[in-house]
């Protein structure tokens, strides 16, 4: 997860104009990586179909720089952000005259910030923010393997949970990102929903330390995690008990400890609720309705490990 904290411009912005609609029902078809991060293909001026993972951590588009260079973006202006650990990280924002999305989404006139040696291991060359699945009424598939965006009528939920959650935005202009409330070991946590991190459930310094969590667990692994600096962080790997997320309850919940020494960054949730846990679920946002969940045949008994 890369958050764009100081980014001025949102990357998606689906209900503005300079987005063109195929449907009232949009189906995009996505892939996964072996962790279940969710990707689409995108056009970018006519080149391409190129890999873009859908990143609701983030608040803007991202592409890399070496395919913005190729592509020949104009440079909008330069700008920094703030990263896991508190990293800063010197970026580009460059302008697209035209993205399509899958085979039936197109926008005009799209910001897009560039990141060095950004998805190397799975070969992704960009990045779609919150927007991407908050502007519009949506279902995130796992197992249909599609993204269905709803313009019109919603979509029926008699058999999903819903979840204690809302939208909002970080700054004025940005996308809208996810954030819900869950419960592990009689402890409620705040925190964001990031499909593009890897973890069930991450916890940041602050919260590891006030809750005295760092040494009250049997200890699976103790880790390094790489930021978008490439600096370090101590992290360590536990089973906590009890976790519950609305009417949604586990008996236990591999969960990522950071450093209690570490710095939280900009974030202001308690943790991150990832991938590995969201690719076990069909996942539903409404707006201000916030989200509801349905598990998938994906669903399994939570394992620490890899």
């Amino acid at each position: 997860m890369i958050d764009r904290r100081h980014t001025l411009l949102v990357g998606l912005a689906m209900c503005f104009p300079g987005v063109v609609y195929a449907s009232d029902v949009i189906h995009i078809p996505l892939r996964f990586t072996e962790v279940g991060k969710p990707l689409i293909d995108v056009m970018i001026n006519r080149e391409g179909p190129y890999s873009f993972l859908i990143d609701t951590g983030a608040s803007s588009s991202g592409v890399r720089d070496e395919l913005a260079q190729t592509l020949k973006l104009p440079v909008i202006r330069k700008l920094n952000t703030n990263g896991l650990g508190g990293q800063v990280l010197p970026l580009t924002l460059y302008s697209a005259h035209e993205i399509v999305y899958g085979t039936n989404l197109r926008q005009a006139n799209v910001a897009l910030t560039g990141f060095p040696n950004f998805g190397v291991r799975d070969g992704r060359m960009g990045i779609l923010p919150a927007g991407f699945l908050t502007t519009l009424p949506s279902q995130l598939d796992y197992e249909a393997k599609e993204l269905r965006l709803y313009r019109g009528a919603w979509h029926d939920l008699h058999d999903f949970t819903p979840v204690k959650s809302y939208l909002s935005a970080e700054n004025p202009g940005e996308s809208q990102k996810i954030y819900l409330t869950v419960v592990i070991d009689g402890v409620p946590l705040k925190v964001l929903l990031d499909t593009g991190s890897s973890d069930e459930l991450l916890l940041f310094p602050r919260v590891v330390k006030s809750k005295g969590l760092w040494d009250r667990f049997a200890v699976y692994r103790d880790l390094k995690r790489r930021g978008v600096t490439g600096a370090t962080t101590a992290t360590r790997l536990v089973t906590m008990p009890n976790f519950a997320i609305g009417d949604i309850k586990l008996d236990s919940l591999p969960v990522m400890l950071m450093d209690p020494a570490g710095h939280d960054g900009d974030f202001n949730v308690d943790g991150i609720l990832g991938t590995r846990f969201l690719s076990q679920y069909t996942l539903a946002v409404n707006g201000s309705k916030g989200i509801a969940l349905k598990a998938n045949s994906h669903f399994v008994a939570p394992v620490v490990g890899d």
